[in-house]
């Protein structure tokens, strides 16, 4: 029998799940790291020894920060939005203060950039229904902007990760997604509910699948969009032609030292609390009675607490292990392993220490780095630019090329400001020339090499730093009105 369409997962949807959780886990860290997915049970470790072995572990993060810095890296520059300089109805600079509840385009970019730099993020823009619209008695024509903007009648972004994908095709463009809309209803504290809501998204309809009453049949509702488009994008960060993302490697890498970290602790907590394998003489009892009253007997912390009686005549039991742990080679050997993790994204360490070691390997990697941030830059981009070109869909209104959001390219770690001051002090580049040509041609330099990532305001102050050269400024001497060449210098 052919299985409806909400009933319906894609091929690689129990993957992409799976890699979701350790992805996910490695990022955040913390508690939510430390459980028995993450630290592996020996095979002749028993329950009881591990609970205490986890219980003593300590997580070690590599991702959080990485993707921090890298991220942060990104949005700590000034991101230019030309269509909210031109936007004289305000459409797009709403959207732009409020893009998803409260929170700004630059918030929901910086969510997205985070998530998708180790596993997928969907990307939703979805505006309120015709049919929504009628029900509390507006129609788009006649909407006023006071209303609009008041009950937050304009599109929004949604955004959903990987297990809420629960299916989708795609060719040439997206051609459908479903995704898992439920949610936890607990606006009555005496009633909290599970609301099961299927979305299928088509390039002209939504059809919603409600599950009432934990039913299996769910009640389904059909709205047009005409929108053209499926109005839903996958993305995650793009390292070339890798298929996967680097920081799976690094995931998994982390899990390794914490695994390893705490070989090294299990080898300092049996040195401490050694135990003592003894052989009964005769059988061991299991009378009940006998039993309590060599309990009572017992004195804790003494010498016999770390005696293990096994039973007479059986197979020695196994421990946890039965050599110690090399510590300074297991050190040794997670060191190496860290090393690789930062190169990975274009941080070398040094083998003394945890800082950048300086000379050509610190700007290979500086370059590698430099690289890495402005793929993702690029890629953040063309998402934004998706976004708000679905926005003005929904608007109508025009969003063309020239309205499109231009993310910061340069990621040297001189500022700006230290090469324009570079660049005045290239006294003999223009001996020979009218003060008038100098700023010309610095102020051409400046725009050409970073007038994509310059704000208006940023120009507007480098040009009026430019006017107010003089001929003093260069300290060269002056023959009516034109800059000479210093004879120091020649």
């Amino acid at each position: 029998m052919k299985n409806k369409i909400y009933e319906t997962q894609h091929r690689d949807y129990k993957t992409i799940v799976s890699k979701l959780k350790l992805l996910h886990e490695s990022y955040n860290g913390g508690y939510e790291y430390r459980n028995e997915h993450n630290l592996v049970q020996y095979p002749n470790e028993n329950s009881e020894k591990y609970a205490k072995r986890l219980e003593r572990s300590i997580p070690v993060n590599f991702m959080g920060p990485l993707v921090d810095e890298i991220v942060s890296s990104i949005f700590s520059k000034q991101i230019r939005r030309d269509s909210v300089l031109k936007d004289k109805d305000g459409v797009i600079s709403r959207f732009v203060k409020n893009a998803s509840n409260d929170d700004s385009l630059n918030d929901v970019m910086t969510e997205i950039a985070t998530i998708a730099t180790y596993s997928n993020i969907g990307i939703l823009i979805e505006g309120p229904t015709n049919e929504y619209l009628n029900s509390i008695n507006i129609t788009s024509q006649s909407m006023e902007k006071s209303i609009k903007s008041k009950l937050r009648l304009y599109p929004q972004v949604k955004l959903f990760s990987a297990d809420r994908i629960l299916n989708w095709s795609y060719s040439d463009s997206l051609n459908w997604v479903l995704l898992d809309n439920s949610y936890i209803d607990d606006t009555d504290p005496h009633d909290i509910k599970n609301v099961k809501i299927f979305a299928l998204w088509t390039k002209t309809t939504l059809t919603t699948y409600t599950f009432k009453n934990e039913s299996l049949k769910p009640e389904d509702q059909t709205t047009n969009h005409n929108l053209g488009i499926v109005p839903f994008m996958i993305f995650s960060q793009k390292n070339g032609n890798k298929k996967n993302s680097i920081y799976e490697d690094i995931a998994l890498q982390q899990r390794g030292i914490y695994n390893w970290y705490s070989l090294i602790d299990e080898n300092f907590f049996s040195v401490i609390f050694p135990v003592i394998l003894v052989e009964e003489s005769e059988g061991i009892s299991f009378d009940a009675e006998e039993i309590e009253q060599a309990g009572k007997r017992a004195k804790p912390f003494s010498q016999i607490d770390n005696l293990f009686y096994y039973d007479h005549g059986c197979k020695t039991p196994q421990l946890l292990k039965t050599d110690f742990v090399n510590v300074a080679m297991m050190l040794e050997h997670i060191d190496r392993v860290t090393k690789e993790i930062y190169r990975k994204v274009g941080k070398y360490l040094d083998s003394n220490n945890v800082y950048a070691q300086s000379g050509t390997a610190k700007e290979i990697d500086n370059e590698q780095r430099k690289s890495n941030l402005q793929k993702y830059a690029s890629q953040l981009e063309d998402v934004e630019n998706w976004i708000l070109s679905v926005y003005a869909k929904y608007e109508g209104i025009p969003f063309t090329e020239s309205d499109y959001s231009v993310y910061p390219k340069d990621f040297d770690l001189k500022a700006i400001k230290d090469r324009i001051a570079d660049a005045l002090d290239l006294k003999t580049l223009f001996s020979g020339k009218s003060i008038t040509a100098v700023r010309t041609i610095l102020f051409d330099i400046m725009d050409k090499a970073y007038g994509n990532i310059m704000t208006v305001d940023e120009k507007n102050k480098i040009q009026k730093e430019l006017e107010a050269l003089t001929e003093s400024s260069f300290d060269m001497p002056i023959e009516s009105g034109e800059i000479t060449a210093d004879p120091k210098n020649q």
